[in-house]
């Protein structure tokens, strides 16, 4: 059980810290803040020790540029003032060590030529670290910004991790952040297994309310590694994160997890209209907005803004938008109808709260089909229901089935989900 106790008549709070040791937490020495009400992250916290127990170890570090303290300083920055510490290699997830690399482009080995650190891709050849990746770790640090739902990637790339490392005897040690949509809204379906896939490895719903580090004791203690191995795992709290908290509550720096979610309203959006990608329709890829706007060359955006502004979905209004995509290096190369002027809709998030992004999402899947029957289209790729994690929507959608028939198939599911995960939960 851990303790603190705030100040608020003056800028410094000190935080007295009780811990139990387990296997869930690393012990953490008193230390000060100098600002109120910021979220201190498992790294701010880490650092706080000056890193003491990693202090004449080798270390692999699993990180990208989100890796940033309070004060915006990366990882890699202030473990390079230590020298008691050997960063032996990085591993870059999706989108690459520095974040620049569009969803799904594949890349190679490369070097941290600042720092001559050896970078291991694991979007390339291989997602899972190899045996002679693990040569010479005493210990692995994840320490990556997640967004909340199911189908983002780097939940796959920590699992990959921990399975290597429960192969080869590597620690894994997960610097917990926060889950920028809030830790309590559970939503969606739980994934049906045939559907796994690196944009959903395990059956948790779209929207499961946790943060990187539960949602890797989950994983680890439900025995969903290779082998249904367990890794040993720790994981590094954070300091006054609450679970109604959205990111923009935390009072930290938002750092782009990837190019196409610019800011924190993008992350929300995204847990629902990332369904988008599964069909012909643009989701804003090759524009300043993705998943903020969606549209293509067959659509009236005018008509379609009516038709969902009708829903009166809460939280959220639909506005006509004309647009173009463009090819944006390091951002979509390629987004679909390239070049072509499309007509659609931007949505504008007017209660955080309030608005659901799953359900908007359906919602103008449903008016899609509707309104265009002759041109709306999943792809044949069957994407949609590796991104939903079972056919069921996509039926859904072209049978007309009610939108209200989709929401009770999810309750049994959250409701089990909700149930099970709460062994696993750190925060109030």
């Amino acid at each position: 059980m851990k303790v603190f106790i705030k100040s608020f008549g003056c800028g410094i709070i000190f935080i007295i810290l009780q811990f139990y040791s387990c296997h869930r937490h690393t012990p953490i020495l008193p230390f000060e803040i100098e600002t109120e009400n910021i979220v201190f992250t498992g790294l701010d916290v880490l650092a706080a020790n000056n890193f003491e127990q990693f202090h004449g170890k080798n270390i692999g570090l699993v990180i990208n540029q989100t890796s940033i303290n309070q004060k915006g300083i990366h990882i890699i920055d202030l473990l390079m003032d230590i020298d008691e510490i050997n960063i032996v290699r990085i591993f870059a997830s999706e989108h690459g060590y520095k974040g620049t690399l569009q969803a799904g482009e594949h890349f190679d080995d490369s070097k941290d030529d600042d720092n001559n650190i050896e970078i291991i891709s694991l979007y390339g050849k291989s997602r899972k670290p190899t045996p002679s990746h693990m040569e010479n770790l005493d210990a692995i640090i994840f320490d990556m910004q997640d967004v909340g739902s199911r189908y983002y990637t780097f939940v796959s790339t920590l699992t990959y991790v921990m399975s290597s490392s429960a192969e080869n005897n590597v620690p894994v040690y997960i610097l917990d952040r926060p889950n920028p949509i809030n830790g309590i809204t559970v939503q969606g379906p739980l994934m049906d297994e045939q559907y796994s896939s690196i944009v959903g490895l395990h059956p948790v719903p779209i929207r499961h309310g946790m943060t990187i580090g539960e949602i890797g004791m989950m994983i680890n203690d439900e025995l969903w590694l290779d082998n249904n191995l367990k890794c040993q795992l720790e994981v590094i709290t954070m300091n006054y994160w609450d679970r109604s908290d959205y990111y923009i509550d935390t009072g930290l720096p938002w750092t782009p997890p990837s190019p196409n979610i610019p800011d924190d309203s993008t992350a929300l959006i995204y847990n629902g209209f990332c369904l988008m990608e599964g069909t012909n329709v643009s989701e804003g890829r090759g524009t300043d907005s993705p998943f903020k706007i969606f549209g293509a060359p067959w659509i009236n955006g005018n008509e379609l803004a009516e038709k969902l502004m009708e829903k009166e979905l809460p939280g959220v209004i639909f506005k006509a938008i004309q647009f173009t995509p463009a090819s944006l290096p390091g951002k979509s190369k390629w987004p679909k109808y390239q070049n072509e002027n499309c007509s659609g809709c931007y949505l504008e998030i007017t209660n955080y709260q309030s608005f659901d992004p799953l359900i908007s999402c359906i919602s103008a899947l449903y008016a899609l089909r509707q309104l265009y029957p002759d041109n709306f289209e999943f792809l044949d790729s069957g994407f949609i229901n590796n991104l939903y994690g079972s056919i069921i929507l996509q039926e859904s959608v072209q049978n007309n089935v009610a939108i209200s028939d989709i929401i009770s198939q999810w309750s049994i599911d959250n409701s089990e989900f909700i149930s099970m995960r709460q062994k696993y939960l750190f925060y109030p």
